[in-house]
């Protein structure tokens, strides 16, 4: 069994390792470290500016449709900037943010369900980099955030469904 101050050696010389590996698809690899209070991951896939790749927690107990009622991290590089965002999804369509707060639907940003409030961003990234085609960010989350409305719970002990997915952004997302 590895020391946790083997891990943080480990982060500290390499940031793109971590304990697990899974490939999602042909070009797409998410990587994670589960620790005590957070989860570390890493999104690796060969994308090309302007696009994006999204990974997280469906709707607890959906058994269809998971896109709806997930709790997504949005990450990618525009114009040679990594971006990252925490958001919700009602449903398939892009977020229609120029709306009422009762009124959003789509593919919202966490802040914009809050009515602007950034404190529900609960993502930290903590390494970028795009090299010969190929996106890597790394960041963490807490199994627990104190955004109860459009966060999910992370539990290491339980099985959850998690989404995935990528596309090309239709706005700049570093705005």
């Amino acid at each position: 069994m590895k020391s946790p101050g083997a891990t943080i050696q480990t982060f500290l010389e390499n940031p793109t390792y971590m304990e697990n590996c899974k490939q999602l698809a042909p070009n797409i690899r998410l990587r994670w470290t589960a620790g005590r209070e957070r989860v570390d991951f890493g999104l690796e896939a060969s994308i090309a500016d302007q696009r994006y790749l999204s990974f997280g927690p469906a709707q607890p107990g959906a058994t269809s449709r998971l896109m709806g009622g997930s709790d997504v991290a949005v990450v990618g590089y525009s114009q040679g900037v990594v971006f990252i965002g925490d958001y919700y999804i009602t449903n398939y369509e892009e977020c229609n943010a120029n709306s009422p707060v009762e009124e959003l639907r789509g593919v919202c940003e966490d802040r914009t369900w809050g009515a602007g409030n950034a404190s529900l961003d609960d993502l930290s990234i903590s390494y970028a980099h795009q090299q010969g085609g190929v996106t890597f960010v790394r960041y963490s989350r807490q199994y627990l955030t104190s955004d109860t409305r459009y966060d999910h719970a992370l539990s290491p002990n339980a099985l959850q469904n998690f989404i995935w997915a990528t596309g090309a952004f239709t706005s700049n997302p570093s705005d």
